[in-house]
């Protein structure tokens, strides 16, 4: 799955199948339990968040990710009107 990093960075990783077929697993059956992710610093945690981020939104799924680190606030919403069209922010 390719991911852009920074503007002009696209960077693609391997070996994700397995944990973002989990995170498509959980997202169609639920979890009734939190789902933690960990590991040591410089791992691709965050990058590993943004790939299942993006797969979910491809998905049709609505999305709500939030970096607390980041210093900048970025949200994405879809409102589904009563005609069928949905607006983006």
């Amino acid at each position: 799955m390719e991911l852009e990093l920074a503007s002009g960075l696209v960077v693609e990783f391997a070996d994700r199948e397995r944990a973002l077929g989990q995170v498509e697993e959980f997202a169609v059956e639920g979890t009734r339990w939190p789902v933690v992710v960990f590991g040591p610093e410089g791992c691709g945690k965050t990058a590993f968040l943004r790939q299942a981020a993006a797969m979910l939104r491809d998905l049709g799924y609505d999305v709500f990710y939030l970096h607390l680190l980041d210093r900048v606030f970025r949200r994405r919403w879809r409102i589904q009107t009563s005609r069928g069209s949905s607006l983006t922010s």
